[in-house]
């Protein structure tokens, strides 16, 4: 490619013409200064003189015009490729092809990558569980414990250097972790082109691919617990699944018959917590017992065939009051909304009015001490029962959420609520409202907005202002700051929200929203802020999930807020990570599979504690917001149990947490190379998938080429300050030099 010529420019800050006029008369007034000499000098020597005296004015002239020169040039633009290599465990295998491993070195140290050179900057990364560089020569050590390719695609398009213009992705296609990868890739916005590794025909495995259960159970209740079963080169065999208890207790099977070479199927069992916290099963999984004279081919991996269940089971459900004087509306909607959650025992009791029977529940059945929150609705006519319930509710311990907006609030009410809403103030008229927060609050969410959509409820503004110590959380936005949702963290914990028509602002929402899903999610989060305690929500610390597979890094985050709910970011945290039981299950302490013998771990972070080998220090790191996260790699199947401090200017706090870690490895869960997944990828994203080593000769004529053109400008300043000073001093030096050898100094 033929180099585009260089211009140049030259330029002054008072323009050329009158800069080299300036040079002239300099240049002029030091011929003139030599003149004549005394005592006379040859004509040589004053010429050589008055040439000093002229370079050292004409420097300090071009150093205060600041003369420069200007360039600018056409360059082609040389397109970054990034080759991005898969380095999971799954990446070593070997199938019918051969080995993975050798096929990723062969295609690593393929000539075509020369070629591309040639036309294209080459960047060479790896990920497993996050993007990794790749050394110059060779392939790294293909062990990663789990395939992230989603978070490798958001890695590589929030880089400050964008996203490369085209990217090469050697794969078996087998992920595992992470969310949707075609919309990772789309977003990167470049063609991925996929080389394919491995065979994709299956090989006779039985895997137990997930186990699903709910976030939370409870002691003593059944759930149910889903088990999808994927048997790949098994057509038409028999496989038992079963779920296995302490003590290997067999608490239920179930027979699945395989159909076609590569299937996937479900079985539900009901299982029951014994205690609460953490409780773990196992899920195993094996093929029918030949008869006599019968084999069935191996497996291509048993380790596979088993993994763990795990379920955080409470005592029981949380307990919630609803009271409301006489029927309306919201309370009704509200009661339905706490009557479909599957973690609320609710307590509902609506009155009849002036009369002191109930037309719901009764008014004798309300225990208050076992209460866990209650919701008050302050509205419509009343009766001595009705007003006895609230003052009990609000002189009591319970938190309490009080809705006090869409009619006037009789003073007895008012009054019998005092102890928690204050002296009552003049009412205002009714306002539409839009709710927006100005702090952020575990009420609405990190962002602290609730309704950014969808029509908001009518808010009646409410009878008195925050007290000190009071969180305000939402307010009116009709050109007033007047309090609409007012939360205080102070104990027992009080809500006043002063908004009606939450009814029909549900019923309006079910067109976008048929589920109620936000305004149960409202309702969540407003009993999880009652129940959560003065400090278990502003200062939390808690593993990402409660089991990790095998190998796979563990997260445990932490938030951090001071007492006015404002995000603290200099909180030192700190956790100390116990390894209890192997198997996920036991009280006591027990050696991990990776221990050495001096009671070290195999692979451990510098600076981690070593107690036997069980227990370990892990610093977190901040993530700004107030948010922390710590990362590392437990030592071992079983039960941690983790212990974080955490330090601020005001306060030390401890918080402690379990998790499990299965033996079970996320990378054997998938042994065959998936096209499909490779396939969707090229597709989202305009790119090519190449199946065979033989073709990666392709890529020549796939991949960008250039043939752009930038236009590159530069500036150089000859004259700058340094330059001219030492100039300067060496012309002067060199002319007192001169004359005092000649005797004219």
């Amino acid at each position: 490619m033929t180099q585009p010529p260089l211009a140049t420019t030259l330029h002054t800050t008072i323009g050329l013409g009158w800069t080299i006029l300036g040079a002239l008369v300099l240049v002029a007034l030091a011929v003139w200064s030599y003149r004549w000499t005394r005592p006379p000098v040859r004509p040589w020597a004053r010429a050589a003189l008055a040439v000093l005296r002229a370079l050292a004015l004409v420097a300090v002239w071009l150093l205060a015009v600041g003369f420069e020169v200007r360039w600018e040039r056409e360059e082609p633009v040389r397109p970054l490729v990034t080759i991005l290599l898969d380095a999971s465990e799954s990446m070593s295998f070997h199938d019918p092809s051969g080995s993975r491993e050798d096929t990723a070195r062969a295609i690593a140290g393929d000539g075509i990558w020369d070629v591309v050179r040639e036309h294209a900057d080459l960047e060479r990364l790896t990920f497993s569980q996050a993007l990794q560089p790749w050394r110059p020569r060779g392939v790294p050590e293909l062990d990663g414990p789990v395939t992230n390719v989603e978070t490798a695609f958001n890695q590589l398009a929030s880089r400050p250097g964008g996203a490369p213009d085209a990217l090469v992705l050697i794969s078996d296609g087998a992920f595992n972790r992470g969310g949707s990868y075609t919309s990772a890739a789309t977003r990167l916005g470049v063609p991925v082109y996929s080389v394919a590794v491995g065979d994709s025909l299956p090989s006779r495995d039985l895997v137990v691919s997930s186990v699903v259960a709910p976030e939370l159970a409870y002691s003593g209740d059944p759930f149910p617990l889903d088990v999808t079963v994927r048997a790949t080169g098994a057509p038409g065999e028999t496989v038992t699944v079963r779920v296995v208890g302490d003590g290997g207790r067999v608490l239920g099977a179930r027979e699945l018959t395989v159909e076609g070479m590569w299937s996937e199927q479900t079985a539900r069992f009901e299982l029951t917590p014994e205690r609460a916290g953490i409780n773990s099963w196992t899920v195993e999984v094996a093929p029918e017992q030949a008869g006599a004279g019968e084999s069935s081919p191996p497996e291509a991996d048993t380790t596979n065939n088993t993994r763990r269940a795990v379920v955080r089971a409470a005592e029981r459900r949380r307990s919630v009051l609803l009271v409301s004087p006489a029927p309306n509306p919201d309370a009704a909607a509200v009661a339905r909304a706490l009557e479909h959650d599957p973690d609320t025992d609710p307590v509902v009791v609506i009155g009849a009015g002036q009369m002191n029977r109930a037309v719901r529940g009764s008014w004798d059945e309300i225990d208050l001490p076992a209460i866990d929150a209650a919701f008050v609705f302050l509205a419509g006519p009343v009766s001595s029962n009705s007003i006895e319930t609230i003052r009990r509710v609000a002189n009591s311990d319970v938190p309490a959420a009080w809705f006090a907006g869409g009619e006037q609030i009789a003073p007895a009410l008012l009054e019998a609520a005092r102890a928690r809403l204050g002296n009552p103030r003049v009412w205002m008229e009714p306002a539409e409202a839009i709710l927006r927060p100005v702090a952020a609050h575990p009420l609405f969410n990190e962002q602290g907005g609730f309704f950014a959509s969808g029509p908001t409820p009518p808010v009646m503004r409410g009878p008195y202002r925050p007290s000190e110590g009071d969180v305000l959380a939402v307010v009116s936005a009709n050109g007033e700051d007047v309090p609409t949702i007012i939360a205080s963290s102070r104990n027992p914990r009080t809500l006043a929200w002063f908004a009606s028509g939450l009814a029909r602002w549900d019923r309006v929402r079910r067109v976008e929203d048929p589920g109620g899903e936000g305004f149960h999610a409202l309702l969540d989060r407003t009993l999880r802020w009652l129940t959560g305690g003065g400090e278990q929500d502003r200062i939390a610390v808690r593993p990402e999930q409660q089991l990790f597979a095998g190998g796979e890094e563990a997260r445990l985050q932490a938030t951090v807020r001071d007492a006015a709910l404002n995000p603290v970011e200099d909180a030192r945290v700190t956790a100390r990570v116990t390894r209890r039981a192997a198997g996920g299950g036991g009280d006591g302490e027990a050696p991990g599979d990776g221990e050495t013998s001096d009671g070290g771990q195999k692979g451990a972070p510098a600076g981690e504690d070593r107690d036997g080998g069980r227990a370990r220090t892990v610093e977190f790191q901040s993530l700004g917001g107030g948010r922390y996260l710590a990362r590392f790699v437990p030592w071992g199947e079983g039960r941690y149990h983790v212990e974080a401090t955490v330090e601020t200017d005001e306060e030390t706090v401890t918080r402690t947490s379990e998790f499990v870690v299965d033996r079970f490895e996320l990378e054997a869960a998938e042994r065959r190379m998936r096209p499909d997944r490779l396939r969707a990828i090229a597709d989202a994203t305009g790119g090519h998938v190449i199946f065979s080593t033989v073709a990666l000769d392709t890529l020549a004529s796939l991949l960008p080429r250039g043939g752009e053109w930038v236009d590159v400008r530069g500036t150089w300043r000859p004259f700058g300050l340094w330059l001219t000073l030492l100039l300067v001093t060496a012309a002067l030096a060199a002319e007192w030099l001169a004359r005092t050898r000649t005797g004219m100094a």
